[in-house]
């Protein structure tokens, strides 16, 4: 009798530790979840706000293009993520992550709308050493004779192909020093960057973006007679600017910057001033 109560009472025992034991590790198991939960929270909210200080950089009121040429990249860069699936710290780059960004053209002093323009400067030394910037296509004297632009063409051939399709000096300087407006954007007074393309002008937008390598251009005279170094009479140098160039040296401000419903940026506005 005492052995089969003692028996019970061993069994009992057992049943009520391993109870306490499985009771405990399911508490601890709760406890290192939440944990985790929290720790995986925390990174979230870290990622989130790491992407909305990259924006939020250009949210001010006064700037010049390079910044608006800045964030129109890496809103493009970003929304090429989303349409590559990109993994970035292991997260999936789907639509709640795309930046809109809208730049616009204002009217100048004269209230008339001014498109990006381009230019092209070529500059000669006279006989007193000084340095000028030719007027017209007759430059100065070689000898006897004028130097024309438009027997020089073949020295100007510096704009890459890829520019032509934009510029209106296709890569030749018999229009003389001047200020174009490029052909391709001659009427187009708002950019936008977003992520299936479908803003208005993007198609521009992104090929003015895609030709940052042509910002500038200068080609120097190496002729020893008629160089930075020469003394004698003839042209030293040919200067082109894009019109990226124009758009970096433009001011902007931002006018607005909002926030999708799970808080992470996906507008920024800048307007001309």
């Amino acid at each position: 009798m005492d052995n089969s109560l003692s028996k019970a009472l061993i069994m009992v025992g057992s049943v009520l530790l391993a109870m306490i034991v499985m009771a405990f590790a399911a508490h601890a198991f709760m406890k290192i979840g939440g944990w985790a939960t929290t720790q995986d929270d925390e990174v979230l909210i870290a990622q989130k706000e790491e992407f909305n200080r990259e924006y939020e950089v250009y949210d001010k009121n006064l700037m010049y293009g390079v910044d608006v040429i800045s964030c129109l990249n890496k809103a493009l860069s970003n929304n090429e993520k989303i349409t590559n699936r990109s993994v970035v710290n292991g997260n999936t780059y789907d639509e709640t992550y795309e930046v809109k960004v809208k730049v616009t053209l204002t009217k100048t002093g004269t209230n008339q709308l001014k498109p990006l323009e381009e230019s092209i400067t070529v500059s000669y030394r006279d006989n007193t050493g000084k340095e000028h910037d030719y007027t017209s296509d007759e430059g100065p004297k070689d000898g006897s004779a004028m130097v024309k632009l438009s027997d020089m063409n073949r020295q100007f051939q510096f704009l890459n192909k890829s520019y032509r399709s934009i510029s209106k000096f296709n890569g030749n300087t018999s229009l003389v020093t001047q200020t174009e407006t490029c052909d391709k954007l001659k009427n187009v007074f708002e950019f936008n960057i977003t992520k299936d393309g479908s803003g208005t002008n993007e198609e521009e937008t992104r090929d003015l973006l895609s030709l940052a390598d042509t910002v500038s251009e200068t080609i120097k005279n190496t002729d020893s007679k008629t160089n930075a170094k020469g003394k004698y009479e003839g042209w030293t140098k040919a200067e082109f600017k894009s019109a990226l160039y124009d758009l970096k040296t433009r001011r902007f401000r931002c006018t607005s910057l909002t926030y999708s419903d799970i808080g992470r940026v996906n507008y920024i506005e800048f307007e001309e001033i």
